[in-house]
């Protein structure tokens, strides 16, 4: 949608909804895929911005969940963000 407003107030509505289709897996089932092995557009999401400065999160991630098993590490993080991120 594209809107151009005249100077004064402007007031929007939007309804939408949403269908959803939960995944559930056994975490152990959960593929962890090496960098090297990613798709190249998705390269550009990797790489430090003002927004996520992953090359200093990924210390961070190394301290917090190294040592979990794979596929438990997703949960750990999704976990670490709904109790921290609101």
């Amino acid at each position: 949608m594209r809107l151009r407003a005249l100077p004064g107030e402007l007031k929007l509505s939007y309804t939408a909804t949403v269908d959803l289709r939960h995944h559930h897996t056994e975490p152990m089932q959960l593929a962890e895929v090496p960098v090297h092995l990613l798709p190249p557009e998705v390269m550009g999401y990797i790489y430090p911005s003002r927004y996520c400065q992953s090359n200093r999160l990924v210390k961070f991630a190394i301290n917090e969940f190294g040592g979990l098993e794979r596929g438990h590490r997703r949960g750990a993080v999704a976990s670490l963000l709904l109790d921290r991120v609101r």
